[in-house]
């Protein structure tokens, strides 16, 4: 390896994918901020940062990209010439030039502004009304909320929002998790790609046969907009419209499933907290703000790489090098929240990096507050006692994101 870094000459013990990690990355964190805020980390051949102005000038440094083929290291095998996913990857619209981008996200910011997601609450209770109902259709006390409410949920949200019919949402469901470990393990394991590279490959026809059909038949919903969208008579391109349909769901409804599983496990854990939100509601949107700060769900924000040399506090990062910003770190930085490993449901949510900054600051933030505030605030409301009735089951080897497979809960006796 041709890196030189001091940080590895020190004791710093730093493993994303173990299961320690997962269950408690602030005491890998906090002794890296201190002592190796800028460390390579061999086996995923990237850098990590952790203190909180590296992360967010990173998210803003012009001379990084998020195009993965500015790696230096070799590629994964291109998928086969002509299929869906090629197509998806070579026209994804968040790797293209930065004009290409800020076109993109023009077209499409409308439709995930706070006005347009506030229109969504009715639709979203109902479908968290559903799902909540079903869970307790034998008149069970304990559930099992990250398996029956916050996985099904963004995803018969955002299916919903893109007039998805009924019948095929759970494949769509299936669909964009396969996608999403597409995206991944590209970078991460490419040797695993063939895990899913049917389903996803599947999926990506089902959406275009969905998007055939609404070119003939315009619906109210988000797909429609989106094929009529245009901006001084800029339209999408076909492939341009699948790719990024595909990246929308894919990251969407995975980072939202997290995001509401960690939010109900630290909100039943802090007793106070608890009932600060019990007494007040309108505190919510401002708590999941919170709550993914104090517990992030996220490991590393969007990777980038290095579009030329140049040095991170002094270290030097290669052109072509990737570098991650780990922003369950970068949260809990003294030097920014003196407080940190306290949770306080009124703090002000501003300095958060949860949904990242600058040109690729997550579309979907206001969803993901309002899917928060109705799961959250309807279990609260109607269960006011509700407690935890196991530890969680961690999913500890996913690449980017802390996952509960299981997290139990009393509602009531």
């Amino acid at each position: 390896m041709s890196q030189s870094s001091p940080s590895r000459a020190l004791d710093i013990q730093f493993d994303p994918l173990s299961l320690e990690f997962t269950e408690d990355p602030q005491r890998f964190y906090a002794p890296m901020r201190e002592r190796a805020p800028v460390y390579y980390y061999e086996p995923g051949r990237f850098w990590v940062l952790t203190r909180y102005a590296d992360i967010d000038a990173l998210t803003r440094d012009p001379r990084f990209t998020i195009d993965p083929r500015a790696w230096r290291y070799p590629q994964p095998p291109a998928y086969p010439r002509g299929s869906e996913l090629e197509k998806i990857f070579d026209h994804n619209p968040f790797h293209s030039s930065v004009e290409n981008h800020l076109r993109i996200r023009r077209l499409v910011a409308p439709s995930f502004s706070a006005r347009a997601v506030a229109q969504l609450e009715r639709h979203t209770r109902a479908l968290f009304d559903e799902l909540l109902a079903r869970a307790r259709a034998d008149e069970r006390d304990v559930i099992d909320f990250a398996a029956e409410l916050a996985h099904p949920l963004p995803i018969r949200v955002i299916a919903g929002i893109f007039g998805v019919p009924r019948e095929h949402q759970e494949a769509f469901g299936r669909w964009g998790y396969a996608i999403l470990q597409q995206i991944l393990l590209r970078l991460m394991a490419p040797h695993r790609l063939a895990e899913t590279m049917d389903v996803a490959e599947r999926g990506v026809g089902m959406m275009r046969e969905i998007i055939a059909d609404r070119r003939r038949r315009p619906g109210d919903d988000l797909l429609t907009q989106l094929i009529q969208a245009q901006e001084a008579g800029d339209r999408l391109t076909e492939d341009e419209l699948v790719s990024l349909v595909t990246i929308i769901i894919a990251a969407g409804t995975d980072t939202t499933v997290h995001a509401l599983n960690f939010a109900l496990y630290n909100l039943l854990r802090h007793e106070d907290q608890r009932r600060l939100v019990q007494r007040d509601p309108s505190l919510l949107s401002g708590a999941m703000d919170e709550l993914m700060r104090y517990d992030s769900s996220s490991k590393a924000a969007i990777p980038r790489f290095a579009l030329e040399d140049l040095t991170i506090r002094g270290q030097p990062i290669q052109k072509g090098d990737l570098v991650n910003g780990y922003v369950g770190a970068a949260m809990h930085d003294p030097e920014v929240w003196p407080d940190a490993d306290r949770l306080d449901v009124t703090r002000d949510p501003s300095a958060t990096l949860s949904f990242g900054r600058g040109a690729h600051h997550c579309l979907g933030a206001h969803l993901v507050r309002l899917e928060g505030r109705v799961a959250l605030g309807t279990l609260l409301e109607r269960y006011p006692e509700m407690r935890l009735e196991a530890p969680p089951v961690y999913e500890y080897k996913h690449p980017i994101h802390r996952s509960m497979s299981s997290l139990k809960v009393r509602l009531r006796g």
